[in-house]
């Protein structure tokens, strides 16, 4: 496993190229992370000063790469585990054929810890809120409508106020929730999880 932090001569990837050996970055899922909370730090300077679409495309930025720390750290260590081991458990290799990445997560903490309630779990319930409103964001599909109105994929995470209420409507739904306040709220859910999930499972340096 090679870590990104560090760097590698030509010489010692021709080695490593010449005995054949399999190479897979690790460690990325704390770049991501750091990528995220510099994203959020700069929707909030962005607000400040009244830089809108900048405040918005910084929001945008935290909430995909705060979802992607959460979901290459699974992959990470899957291929840790292998690396280490050589042998994963067919449980997890399914991992990787699997596209909903909080079944992804809830297959490996039952691996991890079987009697593990994750229904009831505020952590939890923030990684699929923020999951589902990444999914709203990258997989764009504009649609109307009713004004002052979410999608209805994120619109019960807003009532429960799991995700922040916005304090204004922006005239979309979309160019309202890309905030600061959601840019912060998305870094701490997927760090707030990240803590959680190393209670249970051993990333070492995935």
């Amino acid at each position: 496993m090679l870590n990104p932090y560090n760097k590698y001569d030509k010489k010692s990837l021709d080695l490593i190229e010449a005995s054949a050996f399999r190479t897979e970055g690790s460690g990325l899922y704390k770049i991501f992370l750091d990528h995220a909370k510099r994203s959020s730090n700069r929707a909030l300077k962005a607000r400040e000063k009244e830089r809108f679409e900048e405040e918005i495309s910084e929001s945008a930025s935290s909430v995909l790469f705060s979802t992607l720390s959460c979901e290459s750290i699974v992959s990470e260590y899957i291929t840790h585990f292998e690396f280490s081991s050589s042998k994963v458990p067919d449980e997890l290799l399914k991992l990787r054929s699997e596209s909903d990445p909080l079944a992804k997560w809830k297959v490996l903490l039952k691996h991890v810890e079987p009697n593990i309630n994750l229904s009831s779990n505020i952590s939890y319930l923030k990684l699929s809120c923020l999951i589902k409103l990444r999914n709203c964001i990258a997989h764009r599909k504009a649609r109307l409508l009713k004004a002052n109105s979410f999608p209805e994929e994120i619109a019960p995470c807003i009532k429960q106020k799991i995700i922040p209420e916005p304090s204004e409507f922006r005239g979309t739904w979309i160019l309202t929730i890309l905030n600061h306040d959601v840019a912060t709220w998305a870094y701490e859910a997927a760090k707030e999880w990240l803590d959680f999930a190393k209670n249970y499972v051993d990333f070492r340096d995935a």
